[in-house]
């Protein structure tokens, strides 16, 4: 590859500047234009109002810690919800006749990652709206120190997302780290070890999109795309007939694609193994193909689930592509290093495949699903034919106007749980982990029966 991909790490990937408020007001000023016009959302929806208003009194008045804990299957939850909690909620908390004492913000938590790929004011930005980078794959003391503090200390709640990454499943739970478990627990310890009295909240937060009457449209926009990048000609009129052909030219596709890179077969429609195998089967067998192309190609051992794995390939990708500074190296040694880079952008293309496929399930029953829920299967099919074209989440479309809704669970209060007492840390871990998955699986159970009559 050209030497244009070698790149020195960025400043805005180390940048520490302190948080400023005078951005914070101007980000406030700016995030209702933003949203609507560049996000397309029309509004935003709190579901349980109360309790995320009742949660920022604890924090302003001193009573909590408090850890803003959120769904992330889209991609613009950060910004969306960073919004909300600028403009919308102190209106919200206004119109209950329950004013909040001071302005609200949030610390979001991101992969460090971020300003790489992001456009060069996002590197610049994060660090002074009070943002914290973090490492998926390998130890950062110094990150997870100022992660530590700014729980026990800082002047606006903490936010992160439990999954880690994007999800691309808003009615239901793929996965979740335990991340926020630690950090929750470590405040706990530190509040205990200062004399505080504070209480340690977790507060869950499900997102949804609704399009309502636009809904068919944006469908038939999101259908006709994929049909064109598979050259499909569809055989009938309905969307889930449509899934699902687009569904068996994306698997087939990606076959004779890795078929003809290894330079064998894998599975063809003349082969009885093929037949006998599920949509399913043989996506999962095409992801396990590319991710073994990515860790040959970087050479790093095969080691954890699928997402670790992606993890790690991330990692190691980067660390080639951005490198320190060095001015002793000889032009021969810059090119090589030139070439790594290279060979690792080529490696993080099957990484991306991965990264959304393996939250893809080609053989579900949709056939009851509502218009919602058709266009986020439908986007992220789009979504995956992008990365099997070398794209990444930057290149996922965004179709039409929607409606945002929030769905506030029930607040999580760690130093009042009396099952986490002379428990050891993993099963206090465990347990969190497990009453926070059933918080946010009753939220998606509260927003489907409010929204059962919108389904289609």
């Amino acid at each position: 590859m050209s030497k244009a991909i070698y790149r020195v790490l960025p400043a805005a990937v180390q940048d520490t500047s302190p948080l400023s408020e005078t951005l914070i007001s101007f980000l406030r000023f700016l995030s209702p234009a933003f949203i609507r016009y560049v996000l397309k959302v029309d509004s935003v929806q709190i579901m349980g109002t109360e309790k995320l208003v009742n949660s920022f009194h604890d924090f302003q008045d001193g009573n909590s810690r408090l850890m803003l804990v959120f769904r992330h299957p889209y991609g613009e939850e950060p910004q969306i919800l960073g919004h909300t909690i600028l403009n919308v909620l102190p209106k919200a908390a206004r119109r209950l006749g329950n004013p909040l004492k001071h302005k609200t913000h949030a610390h979001f938590i991101h992969g460090y990652e971020v300003p790489l790929w992001s456009p060069p004011p996002i590197g610049w930005l994060l660090p002074r709206a009070g943002a914290l980078p973090v490492h998926h794959s390998k130890l950062d003391s110094k990150g997870l120190s100022r992660l530590r503090s700014t729980m026990l200390d800082g002047p606006y709640p903490l936010a992160l997302a439990p999954e880690g990454q994007v999800s691309y499943s808003s009615q239901s739970l793929p996965r979740m780290e335990r991340g926020f478990a630690h950090i929750g627990l470590w405040c706990a310890d530190d509040l205990e070890k200062a004399g505080r009295k504070e209480q340690v909240s977790i507060l869950p937060l499900s997102i949804h999109y609704n399009y309502g009457k636009r809904g068919p449209k944006i469908l038939e926009k999101a259908l006709s795309l994929l049909e064109h990048e598979c050259s499909i000609i569809p055989s009938s009129s309905n969307p889930i007939q449509r899934l699902k052909e687009a569904a068996h030219a994306i698997v087939q596709s990606a076959e004779n694609f890795y078929a003809e890179l290894k330079r064998q077969k894998l599975q063809t429609t003349h082969n009885s193994d093929h037949i006998n195998k599920t949509l399913k089967e043989r996506w999962e067998h095409i992801l396990e193909i590319a991710l073994e192309t990515a860790e040959k190609t970087l050479n790093i051992p095969n080691n954890g689930d699928i997402i670790t794995r992606v993890y790690n390939i991330r990692q190691c990708c980067w660390d080639r592509i951005y490198r320190p500074f060095d001015k002793n190296l000889s032009p021969l040694e810059r090119r090589l290093q030139d070439r790594e880079a290279g060979e690792a952008y080529l490696a993080m293309r099957h990484m991306e495949t991965v990264d959304i496929g393996w939250y893809i399930d080609f053989d579900a029953n949709i056939e009851k699903d509502s218009v919602d829920l058709l266009i986020e299967r439908a986007l992220n099919y789009v979504d995956v034919t992008n990365r099997l074209q070398g794209g990444n989440l930057t290149n996922r479309p965004n179709l039409g106007k929607k409606k945002v809704c929030f769905v506030v669970g029930t607040p999580i209060d760690i130093r009042s749980r009396s099952n986490l007492l002379g428990q050891d840390r993993k099963t206090q871990i465990d347990l969190l982990a497990g009453e926070l998955e059933k918080e946010f699986l009753n939220c998606i159970d509260i927003y489907q029966k409010e929204h059962q009559n919108g389904k289609q």
